[in-house]
């Protein structure tokens, strides 16, 4: 009877741990002051165009808490300056994130006005704005491999957890004079399992977040080009 009780503890351990991490936006693309659009916004936003001169100055705003969007700045002639928006002018300091071990825990993301993104990116003299979002998380579950955590020893040696790892990303591309929206892309691989031990899952959870946003950034470097030949 006792084995069975301390399955059942082992079981809520895993469960009750910190079973959900992401590395999740802080921010979300919206317009916050949605309630005073009306019909001569949207006739603006017909008649904008493209209107890009290089070399073209780019401010970027990272919506995420990674550094993906570093590593989207282009490195041409074409581009005369990289500016990046601070997040504290635009949303405060973000008294939920936890970065001691790296992670980010959910919260929710907080509305962007994008009216105020190109009035900043006006300030810094820009012709580009750029947003960038990346989402990171792993949900964790035991598989059959967890009642030999029975003997204890094996619980900081077997792969007894199976851990889904999820990634996406997105790119905005914004003229600052008009509004027009030069692109949007979306990043979104195929989930990913993993068995692992618990003495791995901080380790991997890096090393998976890291593969994806290197795809993720392949794949966005290339979109933004695009805008940019």
């Amino acid at each position: 009877m006792k084995y069975f009780i301390m399955l059942a503890f082992i079981f809520l351990l895993n469960a009750c741990g910190s079973r959900y991490f992401s590395y999740a936006p802080s921010a979300s693309y919206g317009e916050n002051e949605i309630r005073n659009i009306n019909d001569e916004d949207i006739l603006k936003a017909f008649e904008s165009g493209p209107q890009i001169v290089f070399p073209v100055r780019i401010a970027w705003y990272n919506m995420g808490n990674d550094s993906l969007y570093k590593s989207l700045f282009p490195r041409s002639g074409k581009v005369a300056l990289n500016y990046q928006i601070p997040k504290t002018l635009v949303e405060g300091f973000s008294p939920f994130m936890d970065t001691e071990r790296g992670y980010i825990y959910y919260a929710r993301p907080i509305p962007l006005n994008l009216k105020a993104l190109r009035l900043l990116a006006a300030r810094a003299k820009c012709d580009l704005l750029v947003l960038v979002s990346a989402r990171f998380n792993e949900k964790r579950s035991v598989n059959n491999l967890a009642w030999l955590n029975l003997f204890i020893v094996p619980l900081f040696f077997t792969d007894y957890m199976d851990v889904l790892y999820r990634y996406e990303a997105e790119l905005y591309v914004f003229d600052v004079r008009n509004g027009y929206m030069y692109r949007h892309a979306a990043f979104r691989p195929p989930a990913r399992t993993k068995s692992i031990g618990l003495n791995d899952l901080e380790k991997t959870a890096r090393e998976m977040n890291q593969h994806f946003m290197s795809e993720a950034g392949v794949y966005l470097r290339e979109q933004l080009q695009a805008v940019l030949h």
